[in-house]
């Protein structure tokens, strides 16, 4: 994830507990280790998309890891938006449970933030 993902002055890692899932030496992500980390974590909630991750992310993998576990997926795109609505990156939209994004970074638009999902029950969740 992000950078800020579950750190301890973000909202996110005061709020909860967060477990991480790192790159190998090459810097890619080994998704066998995060399969193992979920069975053992049991999250309610994955996490991927990253700040400073120069590889493409295979998002239906994250979601095949995350249907295991019966965890949502999170997309976090902001710092890849303008690549996948380019169609230079694989989208995340047909794997995540919830797509995030920023108006103001790849996308070039003013500053703000956008929360994507196309479950109703989510929806009410986040706009409540």
């Amino acid at each position: 994830g992000h950078l800020t993902h579950g750190a301890k002055v973000s909202s996110s890692g005061k709020m909860y507990e967060s477990c991480f899932y790192g790159v190998e030496l090459d810097g890619r992500i080994d998704y066998e280790k995060v399969r193992e980390i979920a069975k053992k974590e049991k999250p309610k909630l994955i996490v991927c998309g990253a700040s400073a991750y120069a590889r493409v992310i295979d998002f239906a993998k994250f979601r095949e890891i995350a249907d295991e576990i019966g965890a949502y997926l999170f997309a976090d795109i902001a710092h890849i938006a303008g690549l996948v609505v380019a169609g230079e990156h694989p989208s995340p939209f047909p794997h995540a449970h919830v797509v995030s994004s920023t108006t103001h970074k790849t996308l070039r638009g003013p500053r703000g933030g956008i929360i994507m999902t196309n479950d109703e029950e989510l929806a009410k969740k986040i706009n409540s």
